[in-house]
């Protein structure tokens, strides 16, 4: 992906990180590490990307492949992987009320339901809806807040909420 993947990873912090609240500046500050270490996050963030790239269709249709086996795989690092699932969810093609549930709502587009159910599944299963318990245990700690996985995992209910109300 080289330079293709710092282009799109300095399009996504710039134009699209502001409003995915679960993902942080500095994970995308060094790409290649980004690349190197959560090869997932990184195919996910390119192929959402390339959604809103003049040409990006291309781009989209070389990372699908890569997303589906995303999808069809094991979460092996719970916060990047949310992450990644996030990105896919806020993103995603909403299929029009006339189109099937199975149907690809486009050519190279994630489909819909299966990643929103994904994400809930992994919500539930690293219990995100009790995350405010760790938070308030981490509140009175010394570790600076943004830091805290409890945090993180607060930040990604609270996106998940509001996406779904």
């Amino acid at each position: 992906m080289g330079h293709r993947a710092d282009s799109e990873a300095y399009r996504f912090r710039e134009k699209l990180l502001p409003f995915m609240p679960v993902l942080r500046a500095e994970d995308f500050a060094d790409v290649d590490h980004l690349i190197e270490t959560k090869p997932p996050l990184a195919h996910c963030v390119c192929y959402v990307t390339a959604k809103f790239l003049p040409g990006g269709k291309e781009i989209r249709d070389i990372l699908l492949p890569k997303v589906v086996q995303f999808l069809r795989g094991k979460v092996l690092d719970e916060i990047s992987s949310l992450s990644a699932l996030i990105a896919l969810y806020a993103y995603a093609d909403f299929p029009s009320p006339s189109s099937h549930s199975s149907e690809v709502s486009g050519l190279g587009s994630t489909l819909f339901w299966p990643v929103k159910s994904l994400v809930e599944m992994y919500a539930l299963r690293f219990s995100l809806h009790t995350s405010i318990q760790g938070l308030r245990s981490e509140l009175r700690s010394e570790t600076p807040i943004g830091d805290a996985i409890s945090y993180r995992k607060y930040t990604f209910w609270l996106q998940l909420f509001v996406m779904a109300h």
